[in-house]
């Protein structure tokens, strides 16, 4: 391969009421450690951080209804042998709309607009995905206005606290990109398995004398 990255990512998020509108609001913060292989012959790192909100607008507008903001890459530059360059700052903005069909199957979609601060070239991305039981996702998206890509496809998996993603993503005629990430709910592993371990323990039927 002439090129490989690989991104390590510890995220936390706060949810809260806006004291605007009454609307739940979510906050989240990410620090992400890169590191980039070139011809395998090369390699680089930077570590960045990454800022966004969620608005939930389901009683303002319609329900399953969100929209968010972000601004990705404030961290260090990336550095090859000599050449040194800063992560492209990106603040991205969108909308998403998720609608439940039953208890087992449902549908999303996004459409979200970024752009690298410092350049006035806006591009879209618009995505699909379709849900089973909360476990199993499939997922198609078209970027526009990007140089060599466009469509691209998924997959995703979920257990309990661990998901597991894979990406396709093509680039020109003969040219693809695939990623795949895996991600851990610590906060589900953990935390919540410890308020049903004691929840249990505190409903225990005393033993019988």
């Amino acid at each position: 391969n002439s090129e490989s990255d690989f991104l390590f990512n510890v995220s936390a998020a706060y949810h809260f009421k806006s004291p605007f509108l009454d609307l739940p609001v979510s906050t989240g913060i990410s620090v992400k450690y890169l590191l980039s292989n070139l011809v395998e012959q090369y390699s680089a790192n930077a570590v960045a951080l990454d800022l966004g909100l969620i608005c939930d607008l389901d009683t303002f507008i319609v329900e399953g209804l969100k929209a968010g903001v972000s601004i990705q890459n404030i961290g260090t530059k990336i550095k090859y042998l000599e050449a040194e360059d800063s992560l492209p700052l990106y603040l991205r903005g969108g909308f998403g709309y998720k609608c439940t069909i039953d208890a087992e199957n449902a549908i999303a979609g996004g459409i979200e607009a970024n752009s690298i601060i410092g350049n006035s070239r806006v591009r879209f991305n618009i995505g699909a995905e379709y849900l089973f039981k909360d476990l199993v996702s499939v997922r198609m998206g078209y970027k526009i206005g990007y140089d060599n890509e466009n469509l691209t496809f998924g997959v995703g998996f979920k257990y309990e606290g661990l998901q597991l993603d894979y990406g396709l993503g093509f680039a020109g005629e003969l040219n693809a990109n695939c990623k795949i990430a895996l991600t851990a709910d610590i906060d589900r592993l953990f935390v919540e398995e410890k308020k049903t371990t004691r929840k249990k323990e505190k409903f225990k039927e005393p033993p019988i004398k």
